[in-house]
């Protein structure tokens, strides 16, 4: 449904072939991103709760890079941690072809993204004992990381403005 929105969209604007390709292919991301990060959903969270399960055990990491957990001041990547790099690196790629405001839009867009996933599944964890998914600040830093990356990588081919020179 989303893409055929998206399709007509494209049609009433009129705009060219390589943003009809990049708006569909941005779509799929964004829907492969939140079956890694959100599903499996729970259809539990729809039923009224049991008086004794309205909170689930909630899990939540706000130590990032492990830095002040049980005194240690050294941060530290694990695999995780750059699997949520590269999974937002595909986020930050087509922004600079929607906005030219620099990078301050790309880490706001990519916090806000992550954000909401990572706040979706702070409600879910809270909802259904069975959801094994955290908020985890480390996912709010790598991620926007990511996306900033994938800015990076896309300026190249980004198009730039003509100088009136």
């Amino acid at each position: 449904v989303t893409l055929l929105l998206l399709n007509l969209l494209w049609i009433a604007l009129r705009k060219p072939v390589r943003f009809f390709i990049g708006v569909n292919l941005f779509a799929v991301y964004l829907v492969m991103l939140i079956s890694l990060t959100v599903l499996p959903f729970p259809f539990s969270v729809f039923k009224d709760p049991l008086p004794e399960a309205i909170l689930g055990p909630v899990r939540v990491n706000l130590y990032p890079f492990g830095v002040g957990k049980a005194g240690n001041l050294t941060p530290h990547l694990n695999r995780v941690d750059l699997l949520n790099i590269a999974a937002f690196i595909p986020f930050g790629f087509p922004l600079p072809f929607t906005t030219r405001n620099g990078k301050l839009p790309i880490l706001l867009f990519g916090f806000l993204a992550t954000l909401a996933i990572e706040t979706t599944q702070l409600i879910l964890t809270s909802r259904v004992a069975s959801y094994s998914r955290a908020f985890d600040v480390n996912d709010l830093i790598t991620n926007v990381i990511g996306a900033l990356l994938g800015y990076l990588l896309s300026r190249p081919f980004s198009p730039r403005k003509k100088s009136t020179s």
